[in-house]
């Protein structure tokens, strides 16, 4: 599930399960470096599947109960 996009987000990261284009027009050499070799396709589907695993499940109801906790003391 790799991802091309033009603005940053936790679920991707650059280099990894994908691409942050600073403008439309490097889009091509993105797309390159996922088509060209199938190590950076395939380094990017491990990383993607551990994005998954970390909002998924357990560790997405951690990861939401330590952002509650953290916004409760915040207050």
């Amino acid at each position: 599930i790799h991802q091309i996009n033009l603005s940053e987000s936790e679920y991707v990261t650059h280099l990894q399960n994908g691409y942050i284009l600073s403008d439309l027009s490097e889009f091509s050499k993105a797309g390159h470096y996922f088509l060209d070799t199938l190590e950076h396709w395939n380094q990017a589907l491990i990383h993607s599947i551990d994005k998954i695993r970390q909002n998924t499940g357990n560790q997405f109801v951690q990861k939401w109960e330590r952002w509650l906790e953290e916004a409760k003391s915040e207050q």
